[in-house]
């Protein structure tokens, strides 16, 4: 009897190392019940949407056109970021991500303003069409940083949260170019008489800090065991205005950038969202 007792135990115990081995390392499965801490870095372009809320530069309605050319305009910049994050589970995780974060837009277009001259024998104001080009463009960089809850399905993940962008650099410019048959001419009362006026700010000083929310999506590829290939879309909403407040942009013959200059103003309330679209490679530790 204590024979087969013990004969039938060493068939007991014999038998888990007789079964068939696991497909995968069982202490680190890839997507059932997969968790743990990694490294990102990804790289990719944003694809910006400027709102001037409800101009970029209100008009200066004594002779510019009444147009929707400074409400809104588009871009492309480049975003690169890192990310340290942590798998709670197969399903939950977590993203703290920094990014440098370049957002730019600008536009072109032609109108009709109207030329304003006196007359020299009555003193009368003479008013006619003018035909101009005009381009403008707004650049803000930022140091975003991001905290991003993610939720799982399987190799499809989705993730929302705040960023917080510090401003580093920005640029607002834009340049007038009168094309037409015309006696009119900018800064016409001097020697830095033109037909063309350009001007830039590149001060940061009035620059917010930018407060978001980002939402987006992402696709898992498998490299190896502890490298992923991660394709990612996100788009991030603003919360708050790109400038502190409003201000002037001088406007000067570009022959003589230190001349006399034509200030125009520049509405604070701009915004600039963006649709994210980057590729990253994902390293768990």
């Amino acid at each position: 009897m204590r024979i087969t007792l013990h004969a039938v135990l060493l068939i007991l115990l014999a038998t888990p190392l007789l079964a068939d081995p696991p497909d995968e390392d069982v202490l680190r499965p890839y997507l059932e019940g997969k968790s743990g801490i990694y490294v990102q870095a990804d790289i990719g372009l944003n694809f910006n949407f400027l709102n001037g809320n409800p101009f970029v530069r209100p008009l200066i309605t004594t002779y510019e056109q009444e147009t929707s050319f400074y409400r809104s305009a588009f871009g492309l910049g480049p975003v690169i970021g890192l990310s340290l994050g942590y798998e709670f589970s197969s399903h939950f995780g977590l993203t703290l991500r920094a990014d440098y974060d370049s957002r730019s837009a600008s536009r072109s277009g032609s109108f009709n303003d109207t030329c304003v001259l006196r007359d020299e024998n009555s003193g009368n104001l003479l008013r006619s069409p003018m035909a101009v080009e005009k381009s403008y463009g707004v650049t803000a960089n930022y140091l975003s940083i991001s905290l991003l809850p993610t939720y799982r399905f399987n190799y499809l993940f989705l993730f929302a949260g705040p960023t917080l962008s510090i401003p580093l650099s920005r640029e607002v410019e834009e340049t007038d170019r009168i094309t037409g048959e015309t006696p009119c001419y900018y800064l016409s009362s001097g020697p830095d008489s033109s037909k063309v006026v350009s001007g830039s700010l590149t001060d940061n000083g009035n620059t917010s800090t930018r407060f978001s929310v980002k939402l987006g999506a992402g696709y898992i590829i498998r490299a190896s065991e502890r490298i992923d290939i991660i394709p990612q879309v996100a788009l991030d909403l603003g919360l708050t205005d790109l400038f502190k407040a409003d201000e002037n942009l001088p406007m000067t013959n570009p022959a003589n950038p230190d001349g006399t200059s034509l200030d125009v103003p520049i509405n604070h309330q701009i915004r600039i969202n963006t649709l994210q679209a980057t590729i990253g490679v994902r390293v768990y530790l």
